[in-house]
């Protein structure tokens, strides 16, 4: 936990200007969901430690303090437990969805309610990466995340191909809605994600992480979901694999994923997650993850589901799999590529290690 000496005694530790700032940025972020009593209770605890006053962060003194309850039974009462268990969860779900690694990790360790302050150690790795130039220019420019320019890319598209229809003279306006509508949804085939961690727990967290971007997909409609690729009777030409790897370390789980689109081994899109790794079992990560990989692969799907169907040229040898259980297609060489990088030219050939 962390106290005065934290402060004074570790070189690793975040300063308190540090911890302050990601306070804020913390509670200005819309992807913390907490009502104003939770917002002033993670306030209360964080302040409290930085002021080196946490031998006092009992659960009567919060719920004296910020509950406004003069008589409080802590023994009886789980009101304090049940309101620091709800800002432990949004805690790990806003460090989960940060596009990009935090520079300090706060949390509120189980069965107390002092915060723990800790400097990122991913964070220090990207920042030491990143060119000097980049982080200038990025300063007073806007960021775009990758699900907007997906969605605008993936719209404009679609505002494209619906006006070209329209303006042709031999099709009536219901013939371009029917040709529109009775376009056959895409097939997306969800292979097995590789276990590159090689342990138990990577290996459990891959199984799960798969079942919920099926149960995802399933739920958005307007595509066919295969989760057992054997007899398929669909033509490669209108079949797209969903493909991933895991790999953990001592803090994080890691998953990579890719969209392929298997008539010609092209990346569609691809993006990476991070989880933390937690002692209790609750999958709430793996959902928000599986979300977020669902909403992902939609704007590629919607896009080459109206595109051509590509061909590859008679000359060129596409790498099979010998036997059974391969993928058609290699890994891409590389760090995983963003759906705005990718959109902006032609889909990048999915190639081998």
């Amino acid at each position: 936990m962390a106290n005065a000496e934290d402060f004074n005694g570790a070189a690793e530790a975040p300063s308190k200007s540090d911890v302050q700032v990601q306070l804020e940025r913390i509670l200005a972020s819309g992807d913390l969901c907490l009502p104003d009593r939770a917002r002033s209770f993670l306030r209360y605890v964080v302040e409290e430690t930085l002021a080196e006053r946490s031998e006092y962060l009992k659960a009567y003194t919060i719920a004296h303090t910020i509950f406004r309850r003069s008589n409080f039974d802590a023994q009886n009462d789980p009101a304090v437990r049940i309101e620091a268990g709800r800002i432990r969860r949004e805690l790990e779900r806003f460090y989960l969805l940060s596009r990009q690694p935090e520079p300090v990790l706060i949390t509120i360790p189980k069965g107390g309610y002092v915060p723990s302050f800790r400097a990122n150690p991913e964070h220090d790795r990207t920042s030491a990466a990143q060119p000097a130039r980049n982080e200038a220019r990025s300063e007073g420019a806007p960021k775009l995340s990758v699900g907007f320019i997906a969605a605008v890319v993936g719209l404009s598209f679609l505002g494209i191909t619906t006006m070209s229809l329209l303006f042709r003279p031999d099709l009536s306006t219901e013939t371009v809605h029917n040709l529109i509508n009775e376009m056959p949804p895409p097939t997306v085939v969800v292979e097995p994600f590789d276990d590159a961690g090689g342990s138990g727990q990577t290996a459990e967290v891959s199984r799960v992480l798969r079942d919920e971007i099926i149960v995802k997909l399933v739920a958005a409609g307007r595509r066919t979901v295969i989760a057992t690729p054997t007899g398929l009777s669909t033509s490669a030409d209108e079949r797209y694999v969903l493909q991933g790897s895991v790999r953990g370390s001592d803090e994080l789980i890691r998953l990579t994923t890719r969209l392929v689109r298997q008539a010609d081994g092209a990346v569609l899109w691809s993006d990476g997650y991070n989880l933390n790794q937690r002692s209790d079992t609750s999958i709430g990560p793996e959902e928000a993850v599986a979300t977020q990989v669902a909403r992902g692969i939609s704007g590629p799907l919607k896009i080459a589901s109206l595109s051509p169907r590509p061909t590859m040229p008679p000359t060129e040898q596409r790498m099979r799999p010998e036997h059974g259980g391969g993928r058609e297609s290699g890994v891409m060489s590389g760090e995983p590529q963003s759906l705005a990088r990718n959109m902006g030219h032609a889909a990048i050939p999915d190639r081998p290690f």
